[in-house]
């Protein structure tokens, strides 16, 4: 039978012919209800359906059609009509018998229970879902898992929800409204598709996906709420399958202490990035999982990438995973680049897909914990990520970032973080970096506009004699043939747990605008060099050469290019020992370093009257900065120097 129905209000459950009888006797069951129904709440003309007794609707035939948009136009029989509340939910059966269904729902509220336990009797075989799936601000349940078909299948769900006590702080938008709300700050009604109902995605056991470019939304610490380590798990598919799974403004809800799992899964630290390849029914191939992580905590996370192997070759798969988070420490207002022009793609978040015109402020987050990218090597190789961390703390003293494929890339720019100083003035608040937060992670690593916390090296008090092949220290060890080499031709035991491998790092110490200034002018006036701009603080090659080779081409993964902050000095007064990985170390002005080392000569038109001393505190460690025992393929380049 066929029932199509447009702007018209209906009342009761949605069957169709459950069961077909096959020629062994054995019922089988079959959707023969041709549905192509659409109700819209928001039209002059509002219409809603409304389900009695059983709330469920069952039974559509191949290429029905379920339209449902706006604010009570999809209702159980619990809908509360004086309220508008619904303390109920509707039943969707999907998949009766591979059944071709497209169904979108809008902004309705309520809740959408997706349901799939009906059998093939014959084969005993569940039967998979296809079709088109969009959902948004709708409460959809999950509790059981689903299966979808390996083709024609598309899923789309958009969920923003918060804790009463974050909402301002993580669903805010550029007006200062709500993305919940349906109104704009001063009232008005916004554009049905310019906001996210209230609503969160609840899964029970995976939803398993084995085809198709499906996106998955997630705006707010309650948008999510799962009892399984893989909500979302692919199959490798020869003809592609690609999920995209965007965390925005998620607040704490990423961190390893998620209450809504149990203490098994907290120990493996957060559960929401296990890309996983589904073990069964694998059409082999490649799944390819792309997750975006935005105004999100991250504490203790291991991000995996597991693989599939049968006994026939061509049902092999692997997960593939794009990893792309972005740090942000910094007030809203103090995001802004070099010439400060405001940065908006590290201010607001923009989707038209998900949140239409609309421009969600992003919140501060952090890494606090040690992020993994793939728990061994081979799944190290099939992690991609682009991490980008900004202002101070961004990484904290406990983040730490390990694995990771090659192409990997890191940026922290510690720039734009401010404080208050003994005169009540506001001035910058310094970031602090540590080279071994990095030196697990294998891609490349890029550092603007930080000091240094401890010693550039991979081991702290690692010294090496000239002509020596150990490390002092460590005993008469031989180290493997493939060692690289310090500059004095010995070698480092590479094999050592704490070896940097890194692609490489290239990080950058500058002193400010003014210093550089005066130095410019001090060097024109020894060069007898006239007519030079007065504005004039960098030479024309060295602005040449830090945008080349500083600034470069590199963005972060929402598009920004890196930004030297001249205005503060970032000083380096630690020592640069060894590493396994080569450094590019760049020094923009003499006040860039403070030197370990002071010189005093007798005369100083004689070099060989002059004497070095070093600081050194009451244990008689070196203060300040100095090279020692370092990676011969490291590169020193010093910029408008004098």
């Amino acid at each position: 039978s066929t029932l199509t129905s447009k702007n018209t209000s209906i009342i009761g459950d949605i069957y169709g012919n459950s069961f077909q009888t096959s020629a062994n006797g054995k019922n089988n069951y079959k959707g023969t209800l041709l549905a192509n129904l659409s109700f819209d709440s928001t039209t002059s003309n509002p219409s809603f359906y409304q389900s009695q007794s059983t709330d469920t609707i069952y039974g559509l035939a191949d290429g029905s059609s379920l339209s449902f948009v706006g604010k009570g136009a999809l209702r159980s029989s619990k809908y509360d009509s004086t309220t508008g509340k619904d303390s109920g939910s509707v039943n969707l059966y999907l998949g009766v018998n591979y059944e071709n269904l497209n169904i979108s729902v809008l902004n309705t509220g309520g809740t959408l229970n997706l349901l799939q336990n009906q059998f093939d009797h014959n084969s005993n075989d569940l039967k998979w879902a296809k079709g088109t799936y969009n959902f948004k601000g709708v409460n959809i349940s999950v509790a059981n898992g689903l299966d979808s078909d390996n083709n024609n299948t598309n899923v789309n769900m958009v969920f923003a929800n918060a804790d009463t006590a974050n909402a301002n702080n993580l669903l805010q938008t550029e007006d200062n409204s709500l993305i919940t709300s349906s109104t704009d700050a001063s009232g008005n009604t916004k554009n049905i598709n310019d906001y996210i109902e209230a609503s969160s995605l609840n899964v029970g056991g995976s939803v398993n996906l084995r085809g198709g470019d499906n996106h998955f939304t997630f705006i707010g610490d309650k948008a999510l709420s799962t009892t399984t380590k893989t909500p979302i798990a692919l199959a490798g598919n020869p003809d592609g399958i690609k999920a995209t799974i965007n965390f925005i403004n998620a607040g704490n809800a990423l961190l390893a202490d998620t209450s809504s799992i149990d203490s098994t899964l907290n120990t493996a630290g957060s559960i929401l990035f296990s890309s996983n390849v589904a073990t069964s029914n694998n059409a082999g191939g490649n799944a390819n999982y792309i997750y975006n992580v935005f105004g999100s905590n991250i504490s203790n996370a291991i991000v995996s990438a597991s693989s599939y192997t049968s006994t026939d070759k061509k049902y092999n798969a692997q997960a593939k995973v794009s990893f792309n988070a972005i740090f942000d420490s910094r007030d809203l207002d103090n995001r802004v680049d070099s010439n400060n022009n405001a940065q908006t793609s590290l201010q607001y978040y923009s989707d038209n897909n998900a949140i239409g015109d609309a421009k969600l402020k992003i919140s501060k987050s952090s890494l606090s914990g040690t992020l993994t990218l793939g728990s061994d090597a081979t799944q190290a190789n099939n992690i991609v990520a682009h991490l980008a961390f900004y202002g101070k703390d961004a990484l904290g003293n406990s983040g730490k970032i390990i694995g990771g494929d090659s192409s990997s890339t890191l940026i922290l720019d510690g720039s734009g973080s401010f404080k208050k100083d003994s005169d009540d003035k506001l001035v910058s608040d310094d970031n602090s970096f540590n080279f071994s937060a990095i030196k697990g992670f294998n891609g490349s690593a890029y550092i603007l506009n930080s000091t240094l916390s401890a010693a550039l090296e991979d081991k702290s008090g690692v010294s090496l004699s000239t002509g020596a092949n150990v490390s002092s220290g460590s005993g008469a060890n031989s180290l493997p043939e493939n060692s690289p080499q310090n500059t004095d031709g010995t070698k480092f035991d590479s094999s050592d747990s704490s070896a940097s491998k890194l692609q490489s790092l290239n990080i950058t110490f500058n002193a400010t605008s003014d210093s550089l200034k005066a130095g410019m002018e001090q060097y024109n006036k020894e060069q007898q060099i006239q007519d030079v701009a007065t504005s004039a603080y960098l030479s024309s090659d060295a602005s040449s050469f830090i945008s080349e080779h500083i600034i470069g081409d590199m963005k972060d993964s929402a598009g920004n290019s890196l930004n030297l902050d001249l205005n503060n000095a970032h000083t380096i007064d630690k020592a640069i020992g060894y590493t396994t990985s080569a450094l590019n170390v760049n020094f923009i002005g003499s006040d860039s370093i403070k030197p370990a080392y002071s010189k005093t000569c007798t005369n100083s038109s004689d070099s060989s009257t002059c004497t070095y001393s070093a600081s050194k505190d009451d244990s008689g460690s070196i203060l300040g900065f100095y090279i020692h025992d370092d990676n011969a393929k490291n590169i020193y380049n010093f910029i408008d120097f004098g």
